[in-house]
């Protein structure tokens, strides 16, 4: 397992939360780089901190960080590739809202061979 450096309580000006995010097919695989990692967001992810599928809605990502007054440095690669990286109690509104999305293992609609609309 991944050394993790904070507990959920332990939130100050220099926990950094560092999520590089590789689109493959209809979803996103989401590593989160060791360090710190709250325990509601650690239990979403392997040994290697990564978590697949993933089906990300940036835009929502950007409306739950403004109600959070929080700041995300966002980068995308010419390959479409996304890190997040975000520091203090941002890093906290960002460990939430992933823990949301990989807790609900949500799937976009039709991707899911099984559904039908």
């Amino acid at each position: 397992m991944l050394p993790v450096e904070n507990d959920d309580d332990d939130v100050t000006e220099a926990t950094r939360l560092d999520v590089f995010c590789s689109r493959q097919d209809d979803a996103w695989r989401a590593y989160v780089w060791p360090g710190w990692q709250p325990r509601y967001l650690r239990q979403h992810l392997d040994e290697e901190g990564e978590a697949f599928p993933a089906h990300f809605d940036f835009d929502d990502l950007e409306r739950h960080m403004r109600e959070h007054h929080a700041a995300l440095e966002r980068q995308e690669s010419p390959a479409g590739d996304v890190q997040l990286v975000a520091r203090g109690r941002a890093a906290e509104a960002l460990a939430l809202w992933l823990a949301g999305v990989f807790g609900t293992g949500m799937r976009s609609r039709g991707s899911d061979p099984g559904e039908t609309e």
